[in-house]
């Protein structure tokens, strides 16, 4: 569940196989722009990992970006649960925290994708996804 006015964008990684989400474990996703979509998809079709070519599905970056984080765990089920990014204009960042849980009882390797759009902050500003069990 994301907080209110903020969009759910997982479905960009639709299509994109197991092998190469589980490589991407644990590394922030921040695309700012389609050339930077096209480009992150570019780096996972370079991993071998997957049967043919993924190609970048076309998002609408006007007012918006994508940031997000993959995470895995072991259990039934796993749920991300992001708080309202929060600007820290001192040190130019931009944080949002992620709480990941995960239903226990299960022997699976389960996994999360959490990537939703926010507004752009300034092109100086870091973005920072915090996943936190």
């Amino acid at each position: 569940m994301l907080p209110a006015g903020y969009v759910d964008a997982a479905y960009v990684l639709d299509g994109v196989c197991y092998d190469a989400l589980h490589i991407m474990v644990g590394t922030p996703i921040v695309l700012r722009s389609q050339a930077d979509l096209d480009q992150y998809f570019n780096n996972l079709n370079s991993l071998g990992v997957c049967e043919g070519v993924m190609l970048a599905p076309t998002f609408d970056f006007s007012g918006q970006i994508l940031v997000g984080q993959i995470q895995m765990g072991q259990g039934c089920d796993a749920n991300l649960y992001p708080s309202p990014p929060t600007t820290d204009t001192q040190v130019r960042t931009v944080t949002i925290w992620v709480q990941f849980a995960v239903t226990p009882d299960c022997d699976y390797e389960v996994m999360g994708i959490f990537l939703m759009a926010i507004a752009p902050p300034p092109d100086d500003y870091q973005v920072v996804v915090t996943i936190q069990p």
